[in-house]
């Protein structure tokens, strides 16, 4: 549950990802892999890979591995797939109509996997801000600060959900912090780590 610390306003300013130096996990998750972070959050507040809320069902267990596949293949395909930029920079690329397809196919799955991430962090926020009493500035204040500064938001996000004063953060875990069994999990998120 939110404290009363909490209740009504952001725990700490939109640009905070710094807060615990450069080699915290926080820091170098909200930079380097964002989707980690946000699957980490996601399941920390019991959300589906969808955004949704599943306090009844288990499907937010399953959140973080979905987000990390998502995110394997996608950096898999935008790896493989050849893309048009390259042959402005001076690769040589061979041409046709297949190669055609696949650069588009290449900026399809781009444009997808931005526009996935966009909303369920939006969803993400809202949850956040209508959980915990946040007011918002405009109808489309998640939606804008999920688009133009997502690195930003995901860090204030996990700092709203995560006391990362009291807790150890880790980087590849399923909530990003060092204290829940599957036991825990399973029961309730316990209202001293203040996750939710």
């Amino acid at each position: 549950m939110p404290t009363d610390t909490t209740i009504g306003k952001w725990r700490d300013p939109l640009c905070s990802c710094y807060k615990y130096g450069c080699c915290h996990p926080l820091f170098l998750n909200a930079c380097c892999c964002q989707q980690i972070l946000l699957a980490q959050i996601m399941t920390r507040l019991k959300l589906t890979a969808c955004g949704k809320s599943s306090e009844t069902t288990d499907k937010w267990r399953y959140t973080f591995r979905i987000m990390v596949v998502l995110t394997i293949v996608y950096y898999t395909l935008k790896i493989m797939l050849p893309d048009f930029l390259l042959e402005e920079r001076g690769f040589l690329m061979p041409t046709g109509k297949y190669v055609t397809v696949l650069v588009i196919l290449n900026h399809f799955i781009s444009v997808a996997f931005f526009c996935y991430c966009c909303y369920i962090l939006t969803l993400t926020r809202r949850f956040i801000r209508e959980r915990d009493g946040i007011p918002a500035t405009s109808s489309l204040e998640d939606a804008c600060v999920s688009i133009w500064c997502s690195c930003c938001v995901i860090s204030q996000c996990a700092l709203q959900t995560a006391n990362y004063e009291f807790l150890r953060a880790e980087c590849c875990s399923n909530t990003g912090i060092v204290t829940m069994s599957l036991e825990q999990e399973s029961n309730e998120c316990p209202s001293h780590i203040e996750l939710v």
